[in-house]
């Protein structure tokens, strides 16, 4: 009998193989070793997860603060407001820079390492912000502070993808709404500590390099993590043919402009809200605690309905509604709260985005080996939408006048659904094609 059933499970696996062998190379192809080690301690996966949230907020911090800070730092440093706002930029450059070592990091150092190696980055670059005078040495110490930044951020993410393949989506979401917690808190304190007058942001970035230290002491009391990442040996050109198809260059791009777009917001609707809907800055600042609320709020509702419709329909309704946002905030003046209220349906719209696009390119990588590589160039090219955006939309505000700036951003989201649409258009047709072949 003992035979009889042996016999007739290795009749079906041969079946199965002979039936469908696709299918059983895709699935045996998932199980290559991820960027951490599955034999790894609980505790040492609890504990980096729990520090990546914790940096995460520090980052969301630092994105929510900086927009409200720029005012008070030019003035501070007697320096011209679109200069100032060239740290944004310059943090995101330094968040590029790290998106293109990151996976070598990882591979070399191991996870936790990398975080470390973040975590002290992090607070140095935020104690130079605060500390430090003259243009170029803000723009230096915003380059640190994005590299500390970028670190921390591609290793929880290849954490994440490589446990989540399936839940990707869902798993990002709750990452990222410690990002939005950050950001949601972030205008408040500054309103609260006084910080947007004077010399009130250096005690407060000062105050901010020290959590990053905290998590740097809970880092290091983590058991120590052997793995490390490993790949297949494959040629440089081989790679680079798996890596760049069609699909993934226009996900990419697309993150490129959803990133710009949402960095270019929060960059200046502060100023945008304080000279075109009001003059009060608690108000100002309240605009931006709405947009990150709705981030929040987004990502929230984003766990849910990740499970009940497709990434792509999830992702062109958040994208619908974060464009219609912006353009009717463009158009209001003199109207505090329909601007409050429409600079969080912008959020609201932004939250699901980003993480379903970083989850859709994971997806799109032909093996698992080089979903830490993938991963890092979909957010690198994102953190090249922060560069550029932000300081573009300085010179529009430069130029033309604030009240034109948001005008500019809507347009900018708006190109970024046309492409996506156009990028479902290209990757359904791509489907169809296999599926003709295969036949």
């Amino acid at each position: 009998m003992k035979e009889l059933n042996s016999h007739i499970q290795v009749s079906a696996l041969a079946k199965t193989v002979e039936t469908n062998p696709i299918k059983i190379e895709k699935e045996a192809a998932f199980q290559e070793t991820p960027p951490f080690s599955a034999e790894k301690p609980l505790a040492s996966q609890e504990g980096l997860a729990r520090a990546s949230g914790y940096l995460t907020l520090i980052a969301g911090l630092n994105g929510g603060w900086l927009g409200p800070l720029i005012p008070s730092i030019a003035t501070a440093q007697n320096l011209p407001l679109e200069q100032v706002g060239l740290i944004t930029s310059f943090l995101c450059g330094g968040a590029f820079l790290a998106q293109l070592l990151g996976p070598g990091l990882i591979a070399r150092l191991s996870g936790r390492k990398t975080l470390m190696l973040g975590s002290i980055l992090l607070g140095l670059g935020m104690l130079s912000l605060g500390q430090l005078c003259g243009l170029w040495a803000l723009l230096s110490a915003a380059t640190i502070l994005g590299f500390g930044t970028g670190l921390n951020g591609i290793a929880a993410h290849v954490s994440i993808l490589t446990y989540f393949r399936e839940r990707a989506a869902s798993a990002l979401s709750k990452l990222n709404i410690f990002y939005g917690v950050g950001a949601l808190a972030a205008p408040q304190i500054v309103q609260l500590c006084g910080a947007s007058k004077g010399e009130g942001y250096r005690y407060l970035l000062s105050f901010a390099a020290s959590l990053s230290l905290l998590v740097l002491f809970r880092l290091f009391k983590l058991p120590i993590e052997e793995t490390r990442q490993t790949e297949k040996a494959e040629s440089g050109h081989d790679r680079s043919e798996k890596l760049l198809t069609l699909p993934l260059i226009l996900i990419c791009l697309v993150i490129f402009l959803y990133v710009g777009t949402e960095t270019a917001t929060a960059t200046w609707l502060f100023t945008y809200i304080l000279n075109c809907q009001t003059k009060s800055t608690s108000l100002a600042a309240l605009s931006v605690t709405a947009l990150f609320g709705g981030l929040t709020v987004g990502r929230l509702i984003s766990i849910k309905v990740s499970s009940l419709f497709s990434a792509a329909r999830v992702t062109v309704t958040a994208m619908l509604v974060m464009v219609v946002s912006l353009f009717l905030l463009a158009g209001l003046r003199d109207s505090a709260l329909p601007a409050l209220l429409l600079t969080f349906g912008a959020g609201l719209g932004c939250g699901p985005v980003y993480p379903q696009m970083i989850a859709q390119a994971a997806k799109l990588s032909p093996v698992p080996n080089v979903v830490p590589r993938v991963t890092a160039l979909a957010i690198a090219t994102g953190a090249i939408g922060g560069i550029i955006m932000p300081g573009a939309a300085g010179q529009v505000l430069a130029r033309v006048g604030v009240s034109q700036t948001m005008l500019s951003i809507a347009l900018l989201a708006l190109s970024m659904l046309s492409l996506y649409l156009f990028t479902l258009a290209v990757a359904s047709k791509r489907k169809g094609e296999r599926k003709s072949e295969q036949v």
